[in-house]
């Protein structure tokens, strides 16, 4: 049985349902790599912030949380990102609407 406490990966920015997703999550222990691209609705533009700002609100509130904000067409740089924070992957979910 695998355990709560290991490294679990979040792509997309939580929003409404999943944020309650992620606050759980948070509580069981879980680690979380905030992804996000920071483009618009419409897929235009893209910044880092949204993504750092989530994951150092969620530090800052004990969590174990970094941000990422590399493409999920380049999901192995997510993987070995989440790898080298937290030294192993055990679960994916993906929030995106």
């Amino acid at each position: 049985m695998r355990s709560l406490a290991e490294p679990s990966l979040l792509l997309e920015p939580p929003v409404l349902l999943a944020a309650y997703f992620v606050m759980l999550s948070l509580n069981l222990g879980l680690t979380l790599v905030v992804n996000d691209l920071g483009s618009t609705h419409t897929g235009d533009g893209s910044s880092a912030e949204p993504a750092h700002i989530l994951a150092k609100e969620l530090s800052d509130l004990g969590y174990s949380a970094i941000a990422n904000t590399y493409s999920i067409l380049d999901a192995q740089k997510i993987v070995d990102a989440t790898v080298k924070a937290f030294g192993k992957m055990t679960a994916r979910s993906n929030n995106a609407a």
